[in-house]
């Protein structure tokens, strides 16, 4: 009787390799797919460490540097005037001062401004609420840096022989050829001038002149004795 030849499937060693290729290829496909994601992160963060390199734009961090409050060579008049109140008299700048009080009154000097033109500036000084210490008298230079030139309020009248500077008149002091207002004008000087005085006091108009030299007479309201 013959017997039936076994299968090639039922011999061991032939399962052994089938079973050996089957697992290998299933280890394959395992370890591609691994190293796929692997790149994928990989993709991932080098995007996240470098932002905005797409388009060539660096990067920076940092605080931005603020402009300064005054520039130290200041071509506004009001930048000279705070930076002339702060480092030349020592005082807390305010600004100008208030119209209106209202809750505690701010301490350090504030500006009034009489007159502004291009040709000068001028403003009075000082405590919020007070009387004027004195004006600033403010003039451009040719480099186009306005200088400060201040005129302490004396409240004092002036004399023969004295020099006092003209204080307070707005754009500038009428000096009339007599002591008259309706004397013929000779000129006009602005705010911070000053000349000897040769004549007077003179009454006239309600008002009280004095005689500068080479200058004419104007009103003793606005000529500030100097100490």
């Amino acid at each position: 009787m013959i017997q039936d030849r076994p299968s090639w499937t039922s011999r061991p060693a032939v399962v052994a390799v089938i079973a050996f290729a089957i697992g290998a290829a299933v280890a394959g496909v395992i370890v591609a797919f691994v190293m796929s994601r692997g790149d994928d992160n990989n993709s991932t963060a080098q995007a996240t460490a470098t932002p905005g390199t797409a388009t060539g734009t660096p990067v920076t961090t940092g605080t931005p540097i603020g402009p300064t409050a005054t520039p130290l060579n200041p071509r506004n008049a009001d930048d000279a005037l705070a930076n002339y109140i702060q480092q030349t008299l020592h005082q807390t700048y305010i600004g100008p001062c208030p119209q209106a009080q209202s809750g505690q009154t701010p301490q350090g000097t504030c500006s009034k401004e009489l007159y502004r033109s291009t040709d000068v500036v001028t403003f009075a000084l000082g405590p919020a609420f007070s009387e004027a210490v004195g004006e600033a008298v403010l003039t451009p230079a040719e480099n186009g840096v306005w200088t400060v030139d201040f005129v302490g309020k004396t409240s004092k009248p002036p004399a023969l022989g004295g020099r006092p500077t003209v204080y307070g008149a707005g754009d500038c002091l009428n000096l009339h050829s007599a002591p008259s207002k309706s004397s013929p004008t000779l000129t006009c000087k602005l705010d911070g001038t000053t000349a000897d005085v040769i004549g007077g006091p003179q009454v006239a108009d309600g008002i009280t002149w004095w005689q500068l030299k080479d200058l004419g007479w104007g009103s003793q309201e606005f000529l500030e004795a100097s100490d």
